[in-house]
């Protein structure tokens, strides 16, 4: 009887030491934030040339389930301003969002090299804290040659917050890191 004891509290020490280590791993890949870049025109070895003037297209405010989130596109617009900063002679932000003509003549005129015509498809703000449904972001860049008037590259960011997180993601701040992550690779 001692013998049949004393292997089942062991079989029942290995499944805690089991789940404590499934639960672990799902923990730590439920807490990854993924980025994903695709590109759609040019590939990402292409790079923009330096030192250059940048128009930024304002973009549309982002949506999800019929509700918009104001604001939102400005903040899209600014963040591409400050991921180029670093690597551009001025960068100038739009006052309003507009046909992608209407971005071409104003670059032009402004004396930009480079148009960025960003659009927000999905704008999907989550409290993973409680809920465990991850924030996701969904922007793509379009990078025009203002001179041509032809689209030089065209990226698609895809962002997935964490799903298992103490602090829910804003919208917001996984835009920005991955925006800041795209500007750093196209110069």
């Amino acid at each position: 009887m001692k013998k049949e004891w004393c292997q089942m509290r062991a079989d029942m020490k290995n499944r805690s030491a089991l789940l404590f280590v499934l639960g672990v791993v799902v923990f730590i890949f439920g807490c990854a934030t993924k980025i994903q870049h695709s590109d759609v025109i040019a590939d990402s070895t292409s790079k923009l040339e330096k030192n250059q003037i940048v128009y930024i297209a304002l973009a549309g405010d982002g949506h999800y389930g019929g509700k918009a989130y104001p604001g939102s596109g400005v903040q899209v617009s600014h963040f591409i301003g400050g991921g180029i900063k670093p690597y551009v002679q001025k960068t100038i932000v739009a006052n309003a969002p507009a046909s992608t003509e209407a971005i071409l003549a104003s670059a032009k005129d402004s004396g930009a090299r480079y148009a960025f015509v960003p659009v927000i498809s999905n704008w999907e703000p989550r409290a993973a804290a409680w809920s465990g449904i991850p924030t996701r972001v969904s922007i793509s860049i379009a990078i025009h040659d203002v001179s041509t008037g032809q689209e030089v590259m065209l990226r698609k960011i895809d962002v997935k917050g964490r799903a298992m997180t103490f602090v829910s993601q804003s919208a917001d701040e996984l835009a920005k890191v991955a925006i800041y992550e795209f500007c750093a690779n196209i110069f």
